[in-house]
């Protein structure tokens, strides 16, 4: 008696389109053909060993795996419908003066820091904060003026993979601005009159939230950086 266990979907056709229906259209042409091929190999090798064509191909289907875990390791590895748009938006965003604003964003930060008390001094770590802050305003300050440059040239992967490298980078530099920004905040005494709770409680939690907020939103565009490099310049709308 054959025990082969019915899988959830009941074709070929459902199972693709349940695992990949979310994958661009080249990422679909990709990954479609392999699972065909190995889904028709898994039937002629059950119709060898003598199974009925029924029993074969609920058999093959079955091998190929339960439908949502392949989907999620199919989004984890390939592009996304959802994420080529947010790449064509963060693409034709990055072309305005948005950037420009965000560098003017960070250099108030930049002054706000620099006007504390804490920088007068001539201790070790308010030298090695102050020299910190300098080197990341100078890697965002480069980093945005290269992106704007680069994203009002004709995307290119080669440009499309730069601009995300440099997103994830100024995310990661915002959280470290932060995190020096907090130390400053409670080296220098800057809230110690009449605001202990701030500088105590409210000020941490804050700085907790950015640099997981900062770490994941950079993990998440080389996360995209690297999807796009699966790709070619054919697989992208023109921006």
């Amino acid at each position: 008696m054959n025990s082969v266990r019915r899988p959830a979907v009941q074709n070929l056709s459902a199972w693709l389109e349940s695992t990949t229906g979310d994958l661009v259209p080249s990422a679909q042409a990709r990954v479609r053909p392999e699972i065909e091929a190995h889904y028709a190999e898994a039937v002629q090798s059950q119709l060898s060993r003598g199974a009925a064509e029924p029993v074969a191909r609920v058999a093959a289907l079955a091998d190929l795996g339960e439908p949502r875990a392949a989907a999620r390791r199919f989004r984890r590895q390939y592009l996304t419908v959802k994420e080529a748009r947010e790449v064509t938006h963060w693409l034709k965003a990055n072309r305005g003066p948005a950037q420009l604003m965000f560098l003017g964003f960070y250099f108030e930060g930049f002054r706000f820091l620099l006007a504390g008390p804490g920088w007068k001094t001539s201790d070790l770590p308010a030298r090695f904060c102050l020299a910190a802050v300098l080197g990341l305003f100078l890697i965002y300050a480069g980093t945005n003026l290269a992106t704007l440059v680069l994203a009002r040239r004709p995307a290119t992967l080669k440009t499309r993979r730069w601009i995300f490298l440099s997103t994830a980078i100024n995310w990661w530099n915002w959280g470290m601005l932060n995190l020096i920004w907090c130390y400053v905040d409670e080296s220098n005494g800057r809230y110690d009159h009449g605001w202990p709770f701030f500088i105590n409680v409210i000020l941490p939690v804050v700085t907790t939230i950015m640099l997981v907020l900062t770490g994941y939103m950079g993990l998440h565009y080389l996360r995209l950086r690297k999807k796009i490099a699966t790709l070619g310049d054919h697989d992208f709308d023109p921006v």
